[in-house]
């Protein structure tokens, strides 16, 4: 896990939630750690993750500034599963 990311698990570890969303979801990589994080705690736990998707374009891109790839639905939920 990056250096960035890693206030995520602490506090994770700190609450020990059993809901968590998650705004800008990406390629899925961040809501297993979060998950994996999360599970050290309890045995189940409802994540919700949320991001353009399929519809996200150019326009959004340039909004957003962001340079990242874009991860369809589909690739994501196959990872997560």
């Amino acid at each position: 896990m990056s250096e960035r990311y890693k206030q995520i698990s602490l506090i994770i570890d700190y609450v020990k939630p059993a809901s968590i969303v998650e705004i800008g979801t990406w390629n899925g990589d961040r809501a297993i750690e979060i998950a994996r994080s999360a599970l050290n705690h309890r045995a189940y736990v409802h994540y919700w993750g949320f991001d353009l998707f399929e519809q996200a374009d150019d326009y959004h891109d340039q909004r957003e500034l962001n340079v990242k790839p874009h991860t369809s639905l589909r690739e994501v939920h196959a990872k997560l599963d």
